[in-house]
């Protein structure tokens, strides 16, 4: 998981990298925030916090 995360960073921040500089600043904080989410919860628990999902087909339905 861990390991993914690290894949997701860098393909994050080179997007950020390719954004105007006046965005970049909430892009960085938005990003960490989800960053966070995912390894507090896992990845199905930061989709399920971030859509209100309940049911875990829905979950299933995302992957």
């Amino acid at each position: 998981m861990e390991e993914n995360l690290d894949i997701l960073r860098k393909i994050v921040n080179e997007l950020i990298s390719r954004l105007p500089d006046d965005c970049k600043e909430i892009a960085m904080s938005h990003s960490q925030r989800l960053f966070n989410d995912i390894k507090d919860k896992g990845l199905k628990g930061a989709l399920k916090s971030w859509y209100y999902i309940e049911d875990e087909e829905e979950i299933l339905a995302l992957d």
